[in-house]
């Protein structure tokens, strides 16, 4: 989970969500994650419009986790990716676990299921994350050259104006 967010509990089908705090990006938005067993999918909601977030070329991530002895648990398409070539290390489906396994074990390991989950969980959380705040950057810096245009505007009214100004 991010630093711009924190979790608000469950939807009945089980998908959890999150919303802004303060500071982050900007509120009046939030994400409903779809957790599902092979793949998981994520909405950014604003009022009644929903976007899908968009992980690499798809709208849907694997659910899949990666045990890295160097680099730790890794997600998403690198997960799967990783998991081909030494699939010992590869979680494929972290949700059958849950309400069965409080651990597994892979390549010898023992890892909680509740910090798999909550990898891909945060993996989707920050992908949201970023799409909104790139979304709020791209709309901000549409203010910001409206604004420059009218100032512009305005200081050629000024410089054509026979007042003076002081």
């Amino acid at each position: 989970v991010t630093a711009d967010a924190w979790w608000s509990g469950r939807t009945d089908d089980g998908s959890a969500r999150a919303t802004p705090q303060p500071g982050g990006v900007p509120s009046g938005w939030s994400v409903a994650i779809d957790f599902g067993t092979t793949a998981t999918a994520a909405a950014i909601v604003r009022g009644d419009d929903v976007d899908l977030v968009r992980f690499s070329s798809s709208t849907r991530m694997p659910s899949g986790v990666f045990v890295d002895p160097a680099e730790g648990l890794l997600c998403a398409s690198t997960a799967l990716n990783r998991g081909g070539a030494d699939p010992g290390r590869y979680v494929r489906t972290p949700k059958r676990h849950v309400g069965r396994d409080q651990t597994v074990v892979v390549a010898g390991s023992t890892v909680q299921v509740r910090t798999l989950v909550s990898r891909v969980l945060a993996a989707a959380l920050a992908q949201a994350t970023a799409e909104e705040a790139s979304d709020a950057a791209a709309e901000a810096e549409a203010a910001l050259n409206t604004v420059k245009a009218e100032m512009a505007g305005l200081v050629g009214r000024m410089a054509e104006s026979p007042l003076p100004y002081t």
